[in-house]
């Protein structure tokens, strides 16, 4: 696939090189040699795009788990109440094994809130 200017390049071979092709498939997909590519890699600021690539494509992995997590929380609830035995010991085990990865994460968004209105309130009274 043809770029225009090395700037159409380097975006495509980042956003390649985010998506995890390796680095010979990924050149040839933004239509460079691998050496260019083994090259730019090298450069701090292209490596920086390739990591701000690969960051947006997991926010918005993130927002469609996020989007589908209330279905599938019903959907463990409703097997709760499975004919089957095996099926409701299934899903109490799921819902028993996410809750301290849960917990954890509402604890950090917690904690990572508190220290975000401290810095905010120094930075406020510092003025």
């Amino acid at each position: 696939m043809a770029h225009t200017g090395r700037h159409g390049a380097d975006s495509a071979l980042a956003a390649g090189l985010a998506t995890g092709l390796i680095v010979q498939t990924a050149a040839a997909a933004a239509g460079v040699s691998p050496r260019t590519a083994h090259r730019r890699l090298t450069d701090p600021s292209f490596r920086a795009e390739v990591d701000r690539a690969r960051t947006d494509l997991i926010r918005q992995a993130t927002g469609v788990l996020a989007g589908t997590a209330t279905a599938a929380a019903r959907e463990l609830e409703s097997l709760l109440d499975h004919p089957s035995g095996r099926v409701r010991l299934a899903a109490a085990r799921a819902v028993l094994s996410l809750l301290p990865g849960l917990d954890s994460y509402a604890s950090t968004v917690a904690r990572l809130d508190a220290l975000e209105r401290l810095l905010t309130d120094d930075a406020t009274t510092e003025s």
